[in-house]
């Protein structure tokens, strides 16, 4: 308990208040717990009936909250509120929670599985499927039995999709968790029972209820790039001497990960994380490995000159993405750089040498040579 507690007055003091819009059919008083679980993080929530989803999300044509929470246990959603939701992840790039009951229609059931790659189920479901651990999801081990949980199952339409399912048992799960590409957060968590106030009066429901909550509204699993930096190592290959780099040169290229946890920044090192060099392909390819400043690799530079990009594209489940690019040019290597003789090229030199020596004496010889026709005419006269 004093763990959850500091952890909360960490998030109160670190994290930036969000507006929170919660939109819900029914009466308020069933989510009182909810709402006041997000008005404790620091972040301005209000309600609003779900038949004013598509004038209160969207105002002025922006969207008008950070995060919204969207409850529909019963009740269908109209073409224009799913435009307003649509608009709300898309354009503005903003967080959702969407609880769903198994009741819903196929106007709902065919949002999910349009923008999300997901299909809802058509039989209720009462058994919540395995959670994974050690996720920036679900951080602390759950006991997933002990949630309460009765709504739908969400099935992906394929694995391969832009958009992966995240969680549950390996092909059924009661929640689907995504990143959206432009680091949005959605949670389609199947059922309205786990954010009652019936629900969270359980202490493992409240926990996971925090959980996913919590990494939609991006308090856990958020990454940033510190910083990066490149150099050669040791002496040029081109005989430069400035930050400009020439074929076949050492380049150590490092970076700084962070990741936001109990309302820090703390030190991130993936052993998944890779940086390319890149002129049009991919022309050089290494993993980041730990190092006294965060992760760095070695790259050499590629033979053909040309301007290349280090890129740094990271995209992991239930991570935020990080995408980084800078411009380095490979040059030429000097004209005076170069040895002016190669210990290899031996061969080569004798042969010149030895061609020359016989152009020399073949020319002495025919300068001191008597001409063939004035020598026959003196061999007449001996006769």
């Amino acid at each position: 308990m004093r763990v959850f507690a500091l952890s909360l007055a960490l998030l109160l003091a670190f994290s930036v208040a969000q507006k929170v819009g919660v939109f819900f059919d029914g009466e308020i008083a069933d989510y009182n717990a909810l709402i006041s679980h997000v008005g404790k993080l620091g972040n301005e929530v209000a309600t609003h009936k779900i038949g004013e989803l598509e004038s209160k999300l969207i105002v002025d044509g922006s969207s008008a909250y950070d995060t919204i929470c969207v409850i529909v246990p019963s009740e269908s959603l109209s073409a224009t509120a799913i435009a307003a939701l649509e608009k709300h992840l898309d354009k503005h790039a903003g967080n959702m929670y969407l609880a769903f009951s198994h009741t819903v229609d196929m106007t709902v059931r065919r949002f999910l599985f349009s923008h999300f790659n997901v299909k809802a189920g058509t039989k209720e479901v009462t058994a919540f499927p395995r959670i994974h651990s050690g996720s920036p999801i679900l951080p602390k081990k759950i006991d997933a039995e002990a949630v309460k949980y009765s709504g739908i199952a969400m099935f992906p339409q394929s694995f391969s999709g832009k958009f992966p399912l995240l969680y549950g048992d390996e092909v059924v799960g009661a929640i689907a968790t995504q990143g959206h590409a432009n680091n949005a957060r959605v949670v389609l968590l199947g059922s309205t029972l786990p954010i009652t106030n019936t629900g969270m009066a359980d202490s493992p429901t409240r926990q996971f209820v925090a959980a996913t909550l919590g990494w939609t509204m991006g308090y856990s699993g958020k990454l940033r790039i510190a910083g990066t930096t490149h150099s050669r190592v040791g002496a040029s290959h081109g005989g430069y001497d400035d930050a400009g780099y020439a074929a076949g040169d050492y380049i150590e290229w490092g970076t700084t990960l962070e990741q936001f946890i109990d309302g820090r920044w703390e030190p991130f090192t993936p052993t998944d994380a890779q940086v390319e060099l890149v002129c049009m392909d991919v022309w050089a390819r290494e993993t980041l490995a730990p190092s006294n400043t965060g992760l760095a690799a070695t790259i050499r530079a590629p033979e053909k000159p040309g301007v290349y990009k280090f890129v740094l594209d990271y995209e992991r489940v239930g991570y935020s993405r990080l995408h980084d690019e800078e411009q380095v040019q490979v040059r030429q290597p000097k004209d005076s750089f170069h040895p002016r003789f190669e210990s290899q090229a031996w061969p080569y030199y004798g042969s010149v040498l030895a061609v020359s020596f016989m152009f020399v004496a073949f020319v002495a010889l025919y300068l001191n040579s008597a001409p063939v026709s004035k020598k026959v005419e003196e061999d007449k006269k001996d006769n």
